[in-house]
């Protein structure tokens, strides 16, 4: 089931964007839909490598937001149309687990653009159990969009704040249930 994202200022655009999130055999598949007039969005250029790099919320990106039920602990995960991606732990609202070792990608990054429409695929592990967890996983699907005037725009299953925090434990409204293999 594909969910459609808001953008935080309600501002009407020529585009809009959806997402969906599954569990297949242990992954969490993902994938992002941009459709409508896309000529004013920058999309960084496919890399020959893909790897993981900082700072891709800067540009446009997609991203996904995971933390167990009942927990505080969250991971991020942020994905480029170039095909690399960054993966963040959390222990707490931004403030990022030490020793943290990013995971890899389990399916790689695959994008289509055309002028109409743009779409990301992807797929990575389930969220790292810290404790006793309860099967439910709480997530927010996230899409941070530059247009070419560098115009950023924020969008998300819901804006839970009074400026857009994809962060937000508020904005993790998503429920899904991961049953064991």
């Amino acid at each position: 089931m594909s969910y459609p994202l808001r953008e935080f200022s309600d501002v009407a655009l020529p585009f809009r964007i959806s997402a969906d999130i599954q569990d297949h055999k242990g992954l969490l598949l993902l994938s992002f839909r941009l459709e409508g007039d896309l000529d004013s969005i920058l999309f960084p250029s496919p890399v020959a490598k893909p790897q993981t790099e900082d700072g891709l919320w800067q540009s446009t990106c997609c991203e996904v937001f995971l933390r167990w039920a009942g927990q505080s602990a969250y991971e991020e995960w942020n994905f480029s149309p170039s095909g690399n991606w960054a993966h963040y732990g959390f222990q707490s609202y931004r403030e990022r687990t030490e020793s943290w070792q990013p995971k890899t990608l389990s399916v790689p990054v695959h994008t289509k653009l055309t002028r109409q429409l743009f779409e990301l695929e992807v797929g990575v592990e389930r969220p790292m159990s810290r404790g006793d967890v309860s099967g439910l996983v709480e997530y927010s699907l996230t899409a941070v969009v530059q247009e070419k005037n560098e115009e950023r725009h924020y969008w998300a299953l819901t804006h839970a704040g009074q400026k857009p925090d994809f962060h937000d434990a508020r904005s993790f409204i998503g429920k899904l249930n991961l049953r064991s293999f």
